[in-house]
């Protein structure tokens, strides 16, 4: 069974949302077959362990033969119930959008005291909403749809609301365009293509021209994919930090996790280009982040994100906060790679306050099953070596790191960023600290390498 779709979307269900789906099992109105509750359960005993089709067949329809096409239908029955349960649970979770579907019903049933109140209870829920993002002005429009519906079947010489239809048609299209363009232009730094934006100009005239970038949600994707096509001006990426950390409460906290994880790669991708002081722009992003709870999904906070955090507050020197982040969080990281991970940057902290005997205890300790984290952890302990001025000990590492690059079959551009790394280093060893020559033409040499590791402790040693 564990190969099914029905296990496969069961296994992802929280306890919460279990309970639930019970509910819609068991109701007349969606379920009418005992079998297909008893599966459920069987299921839901099991959520932790492997279920067998046998015994939930046996289970289901007692002394019965088994018979795969009857366990298959079964199954097939409780998905759907499942898939009406998730269709259901989302449109629910959106207030303004189930009483727009009720006013439509009542508006087509002609029962105009119904309908009247039911469009005044979505005027109300728009009002209240703490979210001003796309499906904020979707339901807008919707709203102003359905309410022109009603006016023209009342009084065709009445005014009617086109002007409010056109308007939210506008912004609920131009905030999830320039959305999605930001996103494709993130991807792109991933995995080059070329992507055909459409009507993507023609809107930025439309905006340039003063329009719509009073709105916030408008405002933070404009500069935002300002910032990302012209990342050599610096000011459209400081007007998206500030209308983000100002405005960051106007989005749902999926989207506004988005929003700052375009923000801190931006600051990544500055800082890969040598601008340092980005590290501080990014640390201020992802402080504000950390506060609103919007880099976790499902509880869970990123290892890669876990990292890059740790990156900026140590070049920023911010010592303190970076240990009590990694105290505080680590806990969040997957169970997997928790202790490993808090280990390697506890170690990394420490080798920056220059405790080395406690990071390279720290060091040697972990088993990182991440090749990339442990060639990053053998790096910092030839640095180590390297300052503590103990050659033999370093170049016995660094043939050892060598060997394990090859026996790992490190390829690409890791490889290269290592081996790299090795090279420059064992070039350095050789060069005696007055050959003031010899070491400028190796820091030329260094700066001229597209790829390696700890570039820019290699230039300063």
């Amino acid at each position: 069974m564990q190969d099914t779709r029905l296990w496969q979307v069961f296994t992802h269900f929280s306890l919460k949302e279990l309970r639930e789906l019970a509910k819609c099992v068991r109701s007349p109105y969606f379920n009418r077959r005992e079998y297909v509750v008893v599966l459920f359960d069987y299921l839901r005993e099991n959520k932790d362990s492997l279920p067998e089709k046998q015994v939930a067949f046996d289970l289901m329809f007692h002394d019965k033969p088994y018979d795969d096409h009857l366990m298959r239908n079964a199954m097939s029955l409780l998905m759907q119930l499942v898939e009406k349960y998730l269709s259901i649970r989302d449109f629910m979770e959106d207030e303004s959008r189930v009483k727009l579907q009720l006013s439509r019903a009542y508006r087509q049933m002609n029962l105009e005291k119904h309908y009247l109140q039911t469009i005044k209870r979505v005027e109300e829920s728009q009002q209240k909403s703490d979210f001003k993002n796309a499906d904020f002005y979707q339901n807008e429009y919707q709203l102003e749809a359905e309410r022109y519906q009603w006016l023209s079947n009342q009084n065709r010489m009445a005014e009617l609301n086109l002007q409010k239809i056109s308007d939210n048609l506008d912004l609920s299209y131009i905030t999830q365009k320039l959305r999605q363009t930001c996103f494709s232009l993130s991807h792109q730094a991933v995995y080059p293509k070329d992507y055909d934006f459409g009507l993507l100009e023609k809107m930025l005239e439309l905006l340039e021209s003063g329009k719509h970038l009073d709105k916030p949600a408008v405002a933070v994707y404009y500069y935002c994919y300002r910032a990302l096509t012209q990342p050599s001006v610096d000011s459209f990426f400081r007007k998206f930090k500030s209308l983000l950390l100002a405005e960051a409460h106007l989005f749902p906290i999926r989207e506004k996790r988005d929003l700052y994880l375009l923000a801190a790669n931006y600051c990544i991708k500055k800082m890969n280009e040598g601008e340092r002081q980005f590290a501080r722009e990014g640390l201020d992003i992802y402080k504000d982040a950390l506060r609103q709870e919007a880099l976790f999904v499902d509880g869970i906070l990123s290892r890669f994100t876990f990292f890059n955090i740790i990156t900026k507050g140590l070049v920023c020197e911010e010592y303190d906060w970076i240990e009590e982040f990694i105290n505080t969080y680590h806990h969040a990281l997957e169970a997997k790679h928790r202790e490993a991970s808090a280990s390697y940057s506890l170690a990394r902290l420490e080798y920056h306050r220059g405790e080395h005997e406690a990071a390279l205890q720290l060091l040697q300790k972990a088993d990182y099953e991440d090749l990339l984290q442990n060639l990053q952890a053998k790096a910092i302990i030839a640095k180590i070596f390297f300052e503590s001025e103990e050659i033999e000990v370093l170049l016995s590492h660094l043939d050892a790191m060598e060997q394990f690059i090859r026996r790992r079959k490190v390829i690409g551009y890791h490889q290269d960023l290592f081996r790299n790394f090795i090279l420059l280093l064992k070039k350095r060893i050789e060069i005696p600290d007055f050959e003031k020559e010899k070491l400028r033409l190796l820091k030329k040499e260094i700066e001229e390498v597209k790829a390696v590791a700890e570039r820019r402790w290699l230039e300063q040693i």
